[in-house]
């Protein structure tokens, strides 16, 4: 679809001056409708497959868009105006609407017009049929532009939050919100001349605010990387050389939300040699490294510039300082999880915290968290071979009572396995004879839960969402209080 022209019109008795766009010469005839002059501009992208919607009251229809006769009010307040064309307002005389005006001077324009009757909006119950009206008007993939010069009450704010509502349901796109500041016109040589304004801006601080919104209730950063590219993309190529420092930083927390939410947990800098760029999109540490790098006095100067951006950015930073900070796998690890908590990512949580807690028996075993040998056929095999046992005794105090034969027990399974001893066997049972068994139960219940949702539910016992949401935070707590670790552990009211 192309060029959709959208303008509701009012009941004054408009003086006709010279509407303009501020970057253009004052040019053009005296207009008593904003929107005839606004149409001008547009005139050869409408009239192949555009469109233009009018939406009237039933004054607006009588008072502007059909013709009338002029009333003696209507002489008294044109003597008011500058231009000399209040001469041609006498009373008992036609006044031409914009309809006639469309259909004798604008033939191609007036087929691409439809008129849309509207309510005052004066009501609740009003303003829902004017939303509906202007929303129903609005075809897939339009390309909006919208005359609020003549709008009464609500409709500019109306307009614009239909406008965001089509724009994600209809894939239409915003070209521009306008508005004819008669109130500004300046006078020369007894002709007045008005500016035409573009508000579109205040549309994009809607944008902005809906990318603060989701980053701050569900850690996504996306949003806000789409709405500074559409930026971007309406600056000249000669200035974008300019915006690189907050291009690369927009760019580094794409990066660290994207690594929280693939579950990049290891510190990818010490397994691997590559280049940073590389590296931030395989690490959560990397990342946060890489957009702390990215800080800079220029970009923070450069962010300053775009108004809405600056704010954004700097709580961003905030934020993901609060849990990305650390230095070991073990800290950025919670600081994933708690992450996942406050921003419901539940999936991503449950696998970050059963890696975490491998990651801190690493640690309490003196063991290389970050290779796969001693986390699966060391930690792993050992815990999963605790909870077999256990099973297979249906008595948790039986294992503590018989932890010498439990170990032998499991030993001699994993060697079996394997098919030949190895060095790891002496670490494995070290573990069986001395891990906490609240930490053994607790892993259980952690991989089974993250075992539920990585099968998609599809267990003979699948547990509610509901259920996974809520035992997430209380799994992490009692992690953190195993793990003496307890002021990280999360209150009952997640920050909204």
């Amino acid at each position: 679809m192309g060029v959709h022209f959208i303008s509701v019109l009012g009941t004054s008795l408009y003086e006709p001056v010279v509407y303009h766009f501020p970057e253009e010469d004052r040019r053009g005839e005296e207009q008593e409708f904003v929107q005839i002059a606004m149409l001008e501009e547009l005139r050869d992208q409408i009239a192949g497959e555009g469109k233009i919607s009018i939406f009237l009251t039933d004054g607006a229809r009588k008072r502007n868009w059909e013709d009338r006769i002029y009333s003696d009010k209507d002489v008294q307040f044109s003597e008011r105006w500058t231009s000399g064309k209040k001469q041609a307002v006498c009373e008992g005389q036609n006044k031409p609407g914009m309809m006639s005006v469309l259909k004798k001077d604008y033939p191609e324009l007036w087929e691409r017009t439809e008129e849309i009757r509207i309510s005052n909006a004066s009501t609740e119950e009003e303003i829902w049929s004017v939303f509906e009206a202007i929303y129903n008007a609005i075809e897939e993939d339009d390309e909006i532009v919208f005359d609020i010069t003549h709008s009464f009450r609500s409709i500019p704010m109306l307009a614009i939050t239909i406008i965001n509502y089509a724009k994600v349901l209809k894939n239409c796109t915003l070209k521009g919100i306008y508005y004819g500041a008669y109130e500004a016109a300046e006078t020369a040589g007894g002709v007045k001349y008005a500016p035409i304004v573009d508000l579109t801006v205040y549309n994009e601080i809607l944008e902005w605010t809906n990318a603060a919104e989701a980053f701050m209730q569900y850690g996504f950063a996306s949003k806000m990387k789409a709405v500074y590219d559409k930026k971007m993309s309406t600056i000249p190529n000669e200035e974008k050389k300019e915006w690189g420092p907050i291009k690369g930083k927009i760019t580094a927390m794409q990066n660290l939300s994207s690594a929280i939410f693939t579950c990049r947990g290891t510190d990818a800098s010490k397994l691997e040699s590559k280049k940073k760029s590389a590296l931030a999109q395989k690490s959560v540490k990397n990342a946060y490294e890489s957009l702390v790098a990215k800080s800079t006095e220029a970009s923070k100067a450069k962010a300053r510039e775009m108004k809405p951006l600056y704010p954004l950015i700097d709580k961003i930073e905030e934020r993901y300082q609060e849990y990305f900070s650390g230095e070991t796998n073990f800290e950025i690890g919670c600081g994933v999880v708690r992450w996942s908590i406050q921003n419901s990512m539940v999936q991503q949580g449950y696998t970050a915290l059963e890696e975490t807690m491998i990651t801190y028996l690493c640690a309490r075993y003196q063991l290389d968290d970050r290779t796969e040998r001693t986390r699966e056929d060391i930690v792993g095999k050992a815990v999963t071979g605790i909870a077999k046992y256990i099973e297979q005794k249906q008595s948790a105090q039986y294992f503590e009572e018989h932890r010498e034969e439990a170990a032998e027990t499991i030993c001699r399974a994993i060697m079996q396995m394997k098919g030949k001893p190895s060095e790891a066997d002496g670490k494995i049972r070290e573990i069986v004879l001395t891990i906490p068994l609240p930490l053994v139960q607790l892993c259980k219940k952690i991989k089974d839960r993250r075992n539920d949702i990585n099968h998609f539910g599809f267990r003979d016992n699948p547990v509610s969402a509901d259920l996974l949401n809520a035992e997430l935070k209380e799994l992490y707590n009692d992690f953190m209080k195993l793990t003496n670790a307890a002021d990280w552990c999360i209150e009952d009211e997640c920050r909204q």
